[in-house]
């Protein structure tokens, strides 16, 4: 058994009503589709150590890079979300069935719909950009196919579901923390802004299902410690391709060589948005789950 005392933990979790959750159409302008802004405030995607200076003082390197983090973020969404149905339904022995985790599951599924067509919408305004995009973002459609194969070889189920869980937490954190630089920003084009909102209405319930099986997880204690290490590591290695910005850095890197190296400048773990992680409180379930985390936060 790799839950215990679930059920006594989801009771009152489980009754809760659906009123939070948003429909694809009447809650995304997509009306707004064709409306000018930007998809990031630059702010935001320097966090990750990138000169944005040089994006935002050449017109057409900013809009591409804009452009393609914006697909890529939303393919990486759709790979992430599709990694949690494959999850559930690869360990559904192991996985104790939940209303919770059934409605997870279906908005899940929704999520993947808002993303393909956001994507779908984006490509239609840079057609001739779309296969070099697609051979951009190859290697991180690579690295998350890798992903789910490990989850397929790991025996020890106590520690995958740990992992599963944690980082599925990470990334919903990560998803109400985009809204949040998003929220309130002028220059922010308006149906991206509305997307992330709604998806953010059922991320915020999502995190605390997560947080149920992760609680109840039949690991001890120095055995979480020592796979939040793993988690760690893996995160800092992968946050390139979790957050989305790798295949956009990559794209501009080919159509605009004249301006130079735009990889970020700074190692993963020293990056303003690595210390969010730290410190931020969009992170902080995520801090609660993951000693090593904690660590990092308090060593600054």
């Amino acid at each position: 058994m790799v839950y215990e005392k679930l059920a006594e933990r989801v009771e009152k979790l489980d009754r809760r009503l659906t009123n939070y959750q948003f429909d694809v159409e009447t809650d995304v302008a997509w009306a707004r589709i064709a409306e000018p802004g930007l998809y990031f405030p630059w702010s935001f995607v320097a966090d990750f150590g990138v000169p944005t200076n040089v994006l935002e003082e050449n017109s057409e390197a900013g809009s591409l890079f804009q452009w393609a983090y914006a697909v890529s973020m939303c393919e990486a969404f759709i790979a992430l979300e599709d990694m949690i149905l494959d999850f559930v339904a690869l360990e559904r022995e192991n996985l104790p069935a939940t209303r919770s985790l059934t409605l997870l599951c279906d908005e899940e599924k929704k999520h993947v719909e808002l993303f393909q067509r956001l994507g779908a919408e984006l490509r239609k305004m840079r057609p001739d950009d779309t296969e070099r995009f697609d051979a951009a973002y190859a290697p991180t459609r690579k690295f998350f196919e890798e992903m789910l194969t490990g989850y397929k070889a790991h025996e020890e189920k106590e520690t995958l579901h740990f992992v599963f869980w944690l980082l599925t937490t990470f990334f919903e954190e990560f998803t109400i923390y985009v809204d949040d630089k998003l929220r309130g920003n002028e220059a922010i084009q308006p149906t991206w802004a509305s997307a992330h909102a709604a998806h953010r209405r059922e991320e915020t319930q999502h995190v605390v299902t997560d947080l149920a099986y992760l609680d109840t997880i039949r690991l001890d204690a120095p055995s979480r410690d020592d796979t939040s290490e793993i988690f760690l590591a893996a995160l800092a290695r992968g946050l390139p391709r979790f957050t989305g910005y790798d295949a956009a850095l990559a794209m501009v890197h080919g159509a605009h060589p004249e301006i130079g190296s735009i990889a970020p400048s700074v190692p993963t773990m020293k990056t303003p948005f690595f210390r969010a992680v730290s410190e931020a409180p969009q992170f902080r379930r995520t801090r609660q789950h993951a000693p090593a985390l904690a660590r990092t936060a308090r060593r600054g």
